[in-house]
């Protein structure tokens, strides 16, 4: 990591440290008796990542497709292996709670 990205994660971290000591937890503290420990740089880190799992859980697709276009040499065969209809979901609704329903709740 360069100096400059390292400093700027140290000084969020720094910051976030700065915050949990003047401003009380979040109740979630109290419910399970955790206690706050002193972020890092590592930790910002970390976070990251994990977002970035979360937003990218097609990677076991990607790898599949990548894998198929490799010994197929065909890219195109992989790519509409996977693909979806985006119309289908602009032009399909579902309806979770219905109008009548929200009316009885009210």
């Amino acid at each position: 990591m360069d100096d400059e990205s390292y400093h700027f994660l140290l000084s969020y971290t720094r910051g976030v440290n700065k915050y949990a000591e003047s401003n009380p937890l979040p109740v979630n503290f109290q419910l399970f008796w955790f206690e706050f420990e002193t972020w890092t740089p590592e930790d910002a880190c970390s976070l990251i990542k994990f977002m970035h799992l979360g937003l990218n859980q097609n990677w076991g697709f990607e790898l599949i497709s990548d894998y198929i276009s490799a010994i197929s040499g065909d890219e195109e065969l992989a790519e509409n292996l996977y693909s979806y209809d985006f119309d289908f979901f602009e032009n399909h609704t579902t309806t979770i709670i219905s109008d009548e329903e929200l009316e009885d709740i009210k």
